[in-house]
């Protein structure tokens, strides 16, 4: 009773200081003409300390939460239904963010600690800061009032529980203890660019410093919601028993698109600075960027979805976010479109050069993300409307993203290599042809080394060594020039890049190569697979610390006599009435070999069981390569970034302020 209690009180006490934050520096902001608001827009220790004062508040209302949860107050609603005494205490601290309303509250959290962050004396100046912070704090504010109104985790039960439900067994698994958190942290940092941008807009400022200021913010969320997505996928294929790693769920999407545009974003943003003509689309990209992560709230937490990583809560909470996100897409947009139609028309950039490849390749991503959102939400309109249920699956996405894919690699390279281009004799043309053409004699090479034949195989290797070659012949200008520009070597951007490669190899060869057979299986039964001889050796129970589980006993031996035994499992949770499959998986860099125990087969002998067994070569190059670009993404953000954050002296310049 006094957690819930306590908790609740902070929650109402930090709306309300977050409303005050809001509304003092917004009227600041707006009477900055008054001698008054001048000099107190001077000093910004008051304006820190209230954000400080957010930040930590927060902090406290996240560890009484988890206190709550350790100590199984099961008198607490959200406890009850999420925890249980027998969960290990690791799951009982990610159960926090099991649900609804404590994930909203990490969400709220990290949200406050970006803010704190931006509100450092080191990172914008004051006329800057005010405006920025005041559309933050006015952001905290909403998500704050929400929680409290609607989703607060401090409520009390209705209904006694003596040992509580426990955290659905889908999400006691390692990955999802960090997929929730890097993915609100890839959302969070998308806010000091909208924020940065509102202020742009809102004081008509037309330079290029809030740009600036906005760029290790959307790199940092990049960095993050890659990490997220791969520990998503990770997490999708060994824990669901299915054997994918994508499924374009509509979930799944709802952190796939502010991904496309925070990869648009941290190419655009650099590009931004040096020429005003792409400012207004940079601020665009950033509005619509933060937009997706409200769209995403929707999806995940608005109920209209079933999918096993949604949110399934009432739908009333879904159209509270649903109109904020009107709200706020209105109010952002139009004030874009304002002050777009009024700016003053600045000169073209040449057609063939790194500035066109990198503007045209975002629009590719903008219409990725566009194409990816529609493919979502047309079945809820039409089912929303009325009009019947249609189903728009992996088909549809794979169809129209695969060319779209394909030209923005082309973009890509040609971005890459534009560098090497302008310091040659030969025309870029002649060179841009001399590229491809090598490119298609080392991708021929390549696709017959590797075990697949297929068209798409051949199409990936070519895009992959299409990007490898751009990366080394930007390498090749870069070394030809550090004498001139005097910086380190982009080598975040070279691996961001060669990773990207990897995964598109990974992602086709996984798909075209993967083989798989759902067999029914009994102890003493064998059959054949990928040349092996797979036995069914045995069953045995297992207790595990809350569940119990049947694990299977199966023995995989190849032609050479190599034996490998794998132990699918399919346990019951206590508390909870679902069983779930734990895979089994054999892997090696080339391959993996995944078993997976189904359902006792109705009808036969209680032994008898659906075992799917699966081949899937090269997928590790999926999630190899997507961690190399996550860590090229905060090679690139140290490097370029990691002096931003030094304090400013009186008289002194800041980093990168030459402009």
């Amino acid at each position: 009773m006094t957690l819930a209690w306590l908790g609740t009180v902070f929650l109402w006490a930090l709306a309300a200081v977050a409303i005050w934050t809001a509304f003092w520096s917004a009227t600041l902001t707006s009477w900055s003409d008054s001698e008054t608001a001048q000099g107190q827009l001077e000093e910004a220790g008051p304006l820190r300390f209230w954000v400080a004062v957010l930040l930590i508040g927060l902090t406290l209302a996240m560890l009484i939460l988890g206190g709550a949860f350790v100590m199984d107050v099961f008198a607490i609603e959200y406890v009850a239904r999420h925890s249980a005494e027998t969960l290990p205490w690791y799951y009982q601290v990610a159960a926090i963010w099991g649900g609804h309303e404590g994930s909203f509250l990490l969400w709220v959290w990290l949200f406050s600690g970006v803010v704190w962050l931006s509100a450092r004396p080191s990172f914008l100046p004051n006329r800057v800061l005010f405006p920025l912070v005041s559309v933050e704090t006015a952001l905290l504010a909403a998500y704050l009032l929400f929680l409290v109104y609607g989703s607060n985790p401090f409520a009390l039960a209705t209904t006694a529980l003596q040992d509580g439900l426990g955290l659905n067994p889908l999400l006691q698994d390692w990955a999802l203890i960090l997929h929730p958190p890097l993915l609100y942290l890839g959302y969070v940092a998308l806010v000091p660019p909208f924020a940065l941008v509102m202020a742009m807009l809102w004081r008509s400022d037309a330079s290029a410093d809030c740009l600036r200021w906005a760029q290790p913010y959307a790199l940092l969320a990049w960095v993050f919601l890659t990490l997220g997505i791969l520990l998503g996928s990770v997490w999708a294929y060994y824990e669901l028993g299915w054997g994918g790693w994508w499924f374009w769920d509509p979930v799944e999407n709802a952190s796939l698109l502010p991904w496309l545009l925070a990869t648009a974003l941290i190419h655009v943003l650099p590009l931004a600075r040096r020429h005003p003509r792409f400012r207004a689309w940079a601020q665009f990209l950033v509005i619509f960027a933060y937009l997706l992560t409200l769209i995403g709230a929707f999806l995940v937490r608005s109920g209209i979805l079933s999918s096993v990583h949604a949110f399934a809560v009432d739908p009333t909470r879904g159209r509270l976010i649903l109109l904020f996100t009107l709200w706020v897409g209105v109010l952002a947009l139009g004030l874009w479109g304002y002050r777009t139609l009024s700016a003053r028309k600045e000169p073209p950039v040449p057609l063939l050069s790194q500035e066109s490849s990198v503007f045209f390749g975002s629009i590719v991503l903008w219409v990725m993300a566009l194409t990816v959102l529609l493919g979502t939400l047309f079945p809820l309109v039409m089912s929303g409307l009325g009009l019947g249920e249609v189903s728009v699956g992996a088909p549809y996405f794979n169809q129209v993203m695969a060319p779209l894919t394909a030209l923005l690699v082309a973009l890509m390279g040609l971005g890459l290599m534009s560098g090497y281009l302008n310091g040659q004799r030969l025309s870029s043309l002649t060179l841009i042809g001399l590229s491809a053409g090598g490119s298609v004699l080392v991708a021929l090479g390549l696709w017959l080394w590797l075990p697949s034949k297929a068209v798409s195989a051949l199409v990936a290797a070519l895009m992959a060594v299409w990007i490898w070659g751009s990366v080394w012949l930007h390498a090749r200008a870069w070394a030809r020039t550090r004498h001139v520009i005097h910086g380190r070597a982009p080598i975040g951007t070279w691996l961001t890049h060669v990773g990207f490669g990897v995964l598109l190899i990974g992602m086709v060869l996984a798909s075209v190569m993967e083989t798989w057979r759902e067999v029914r299986m009994q102890p003493g039964d064998s059959v054949r697979f990928e040349g092996q001889r797979v036995t069914f050796t045995g069953l045995e129970s297992v207790t595990g610390p809350n569940y119990l589980a049947t694990r299977a006993l199966i023995e995989f031996k190849s032609a050479d006599g190599k034996v490998r035994r794998l132990t699918p499992e399919r346990r019951t949770y206590i508390g909870q009435t679902m069983p779930v499959s734990e895979v089994a998986i054999d892997s090696s860099w080339s391959r993996d070999l995944y078993v997976s125990l189904g359902e006792r087969v109705p009808g036969q002998a209680d032994t008898a069981w659906s075992v799917r067994l699966q081949s899937t070569p090269f997928i590790r190059a999926i999630w190899g390569g997507a961690l190399l670009m996550a860590l090229g993404g905060l090679i690139a953000l140290w490097q370029k970034y990691a002096r931003i954050v030094v304090p400013i002296r009186p008289g002194t310049q800041r980093h990168g302020e030459s402009e």
